[in-house]
């Protein structure tokens, strides 16, 4: 089999979002002329001409089909050069190696996410959206939650028992995922809707409908945006706040 028929099969036997994005990511974002293609063939160009790559990249996953994706990468698979391809595939999943119970306590601190994201799979993610969990929520609710896990044989495959921490960190690893993704869909919504944005942090996430998160997190995320929004506008509010404090405490 051809580095290109082992790659096509990975992509229609995977996540086909995930691998488009992959795709994307690692072979076309330096492409400039590609990148334009993408924003005339499957956006508004005029809305999308000078969004960043990552902006398109994470439009054109949320808004192409199965289907068009799948045309688009077959053509660009068979495009490629054989010896260029080869690097992008992943090895088989049997070959993957494995963080053991043993190797995790080695070196528990460095190990912690990627040793308890082994046991986060899909349905795990769904049933921590449907249990509305959040890292911040309190011990009692994941205690909860986790006695519906069940992930006894995974963990005794990797030398490990099943527990009710176990469980919990398995939970809060799914957790974490679910809002990083969450974090990373804010920049479409900033890049769709940035003739809104304007005022204090406040004001800003109340026109986004997003619960408020950390202040230099959405700072990261709305740095595309016109440095008359991001340094002007919210400094001034800031200003303004500044001064009316200290008018406040001066009377």
């Amino acid at each position: 089999m051809s580095n290109k028929e082992k790659y096509i099969k990975q992509i229609k036997e995977g996540n086909i979002k995930e691998e488009f994005k992959d795709f994307l990511e690692e072979i076309i974002i330096e492409d400039e002329d590609e990148i334009n293609y993408l924003k005339e063939e499957y956006l508004d160009y005029e809305e999308y001409k000078n969004a960043p790559a990552e902006v398109i990249i994470l439009k054109l996953v949320s808004t192409l089909s199965n289907e068009e994706i799948t045309e688009y990468l077959i053509d660009k698979i068979y495009d490629m050069e054989e010896e260029e391809i080869e690097k992008y595939i992943k090895p088989e999943e049997e070959n993957i190696e494995k963080i053991t119970r043993e190797d995790y306590l080695h070196n528990s601190k460095e190990l912690h996410r990627d040793y308890y994201a082994q046991f986060v799979d899909d349905d795990i993610l769904e049933y921590v959206k449907k249990s509305k969990l959040k890292l911040g929520d309190k011990l009692n609710k994941f205690d909860f939650a986790a006695s519906s896990v069940q992930k006894s044989n995974q963990l005794k495959e990797l030398g490990d028992t099943d527990t009710l921490s176990g469980r919990i960190c398995i939970l809060k690893e799914a957790c974490r995922q679910i809002e990083e993704k969450e974090k990373l869909t804010l920049i479409l919504e900033v890049g769709e809707r940035k003739e809104e944005i304007s005022g204090t942090m406040d004001e800003i996430c109340e026109t986004l409908y997003i619960d408020k998160p950390n202040e230099i997190f959405l700072k990261d995320f709305i740095g595309f945006l016109n440095d008359n929004l991001k340094e002007g506008k919210i400094k001034e509010q800031k200003k303004e706040k500044t001064i009316k404090k200290q008018k406040q405490q001066n009377i």
